[in-house]
């Protein structure tokens, strides 16, 4: 489930053989600890540049998750929780890119200002919508009944697969409307005839548009 979710998100994820070797490092005392020099020993054969390491157990029917992920001597941690293994791999990769995402999303020339359109809003997917794009810098725009425009900065394609990952789905593009072409009046005698006049067809909303 972890692979399945990081190839959706766009993260290359290496998954450890489970040789005798990880198997030994892997326990929950060390998938939990602070110090990630066992792991990284074990995991040096995979040239990653992050390590992540999750414990997971089912409790009351559901699956939980406890998460850390070092880059370079940083370290970041949560939990997750899931209805089943997919969806807890579904959850710790959301949290994952959350944390990541500030760190792509400013560097030059990999963000831009884009503009995400989500419809069927209602108060709970409200705040769950502002936590998922809340690493792009949401700035609402428009509010027209259940369907909410903000202003983002970021990737395109990384906010598409984080949104996605959030089980929204994605719409296809706007289609332009045809110009409206009313009929001209009807020529009166020794009158000047009046010039066609066209409607300027509404300019097709140009950004990312999603539902629930």
């Amino acid at each position: 489930p972890l692979r399945r979710a990081a190839q959706h998100r766009g993260l290359p994820l290496r998954l450890p053989l489970a040789d005798l070797q990880e198997q030994l490092v892997a326990t929950p005392k060390q998938l939990e600890g602070k110090d990630p020099a066992p792991l990284r020993e074990a995991s040096e054969r995979y040239g990653a540049d992050a390590l992540l390491a999750v414990h997971a157990h089912e409790a009351d029917g559901k699956w939980q998750g406890k998460w850390q992920l070092w880059l370079g001597d940083q370290r970041e941690q949560g939990d997750a929780e899931g209805a089943d293994q997919a969806a807890l791999a579904d959850a710790v990769m959301l949290a994952v890119s959350n944390r990541l995402a500030p760190r792509y999303v400013t560097r030059p020339g990999a963000s831009s200002e884009l503009q995400v359109q989500v419809q069927g809003m209602n108060l709970q997917r409200y705040a769950e919508l502002n936590r998922v794009l809340e690493p792009y810098g949401p700035r609402l725009q428009m509010a027209d009944g259940a369907t909410l425009t903000y202003a983002v900065t970021g990737n395109r394609e990384q906010l598409r697969a984080q949104l996605g990952l959030a089980k929204l789905q994605e719409l296809p593009a706007e289609q332009p409307a045809s110009p409206a072409n009313p009929p001209a009046p009807a020529a009166q005698p020794g009158a000047e005839q009046p010039a066609a006049v066209q409607a300027a067809a509404p300019k097709p909303f140009d950004g990312l548009r999603f539902a629930w």
